[in-house]
């Protein structure tokens, strides 16, 4: 388990620390965390992984993402009146949502207009348009 969380860790990394545009990050690490969920929930069950919920959420997470919020306010892709503090609740919603509930994930299995909905979703909620 820890060989498949290191490997979406560092995946993660190499996608905030890419000089794409916050955009494409976001984006790109949607669809990382829909395929790591989606590759992790075959092999394992989070619920009888015990510590491991705790492992995944201590990856140095609200850093990278504050850091990637902080680069779409200077990009002025985020709308204006959305505070940094609720667009990370927002972020935390969706990936507690995930972590605790992975058979959600299979909504997206062989279904790509469920996931281009969820991404629309998702984008429409914090940036401008």
């Amino acid at each position: 388990m820890r060989k498949l969380i290191n490997e979406d860790y560092s995946n993660s990394r190499r996608i905030l620390e890419s000089t794409d545009c916050v955009e494409i990050k976001l984006k790109k690490l949607l669809a990382s965390k829909i395929n790591f969920f989606t590759n992790f929930s075959v092999h394992f069950s989070l619920e009888s992984a015990g510590g491991m919920k705790d492992f995944i959420e201590d990856m140095n997470y609200r850093d990278a993402m504050l850091n990637l919020i902080e680069e779409g306010k200077k990009e002025g892709i985020f709308i204006d009146s959305i505070t940094t503090k609720t667009m990370m609740a927002y972020l935390d919603i969706i990936r507690y949502y995930f972590i605790h509930n992975v058979d959600s994930i299979s909504i997206f299995d062989n279904n790509s207009e469920t996931a281009e909905e969820l991404y629309s979703l998702f984008f429409n909620a914090l940036l401008k348009k």
